[in-house]
């Protein structure tokens, strides 16, 4: 990925990278990438703002900035936007990557399709209304008893199922997959506000936070 502009309005700071036996500190010049901005979670579900996008097998975020914003440059915005300041353990893994990562981590395959935890499925009553959701860790041996009819004098048990390391891993992988992206006519006025940010930042400091005003202006 190429450096985007976003950093380039930060300010610099020393960060201390070493301190040797005496005390002496090791500083290099960085950005102040610890100010990052975060949107509110009022603003992001602002349904006519945003969109949802299901990454690709493989995609790379300058990939779909190119896409969706005709600009890879952009990229960085999307990172901004779903939170991810740590891309190799908040970005899906490729199915390579993904594979590869599983053989390291899971060397055979009594470890791979080894338990990880047990979880509940979903249960209905006769009026479709959900008695128990689907999902829930519990212990191997939980039962949930029912009744799906209240007018009838039936009993059922429902017991949980069993999500192996393998199961566990993808399903990680896959919630990765699932993203918020910026409206295209918004892009320029999140840029701006970036600037404005940094400034404040600068001056005399600032919360991490957008408004939805800030983010209009």
């Amino acid at each position: 990925m190429s450096n985007p502009q976003y950093f380039f309005h930060f300010p610099d700071i020393d960060y201390t990278t070493q301190i040797n036996k005496a005390g002496v500190e090791r500083k290099i010049k960085i950005k102040d990438y610890f100010h990052l901005m975060e949107l509110r979670d009022d603003v992001a579900q602002e349904a006519t703002n945003f969109y949802t996008y299901s990454i690709k097998n493989g995609e790379r975020p300058e990939v779909i900035a190119s896409n969706e914003y005709g600009d890879e440059r952009h990229y960085w915005i999307i990172l901004q936007i779903n939170s991810i300041v740590d891309y190799y353990n908040q970005w899906p893994l490729s199915q390579h990557e993904f594979d590869t990562y599983m053989s390291s981590k899971y060397p055979t395959d009594k470890e791979l399709n080894a338990v990880h935890h047990w979880e509940t499925v979903e249960v209905r009553g006769s009026s479709g209304e959900v008695l128990l959701q689907e999902g829930i860790d519990v212990d191997e041996q939980y039962v949930f008893t029912y009744q799906p009819d209240p007018d009838e004098f039936v009993y059922l048990t429902s017991r949980p199922v069993q999500v192996t390391n393998y199961d566990y891993e993808q399903k990680l992988n896959e919630e990765k997959s699932e993203i918020i992206l910026l409206d295209s006519k918004f892009l320029y006025s999140f840029e701006n506000q970036v600037i404005k940010y940094t400034d404040a930042i600068k001056k005399e400091g600032l919360d991490s936070s957008l408004s939805v005003a800030e983010l209009y202006r």
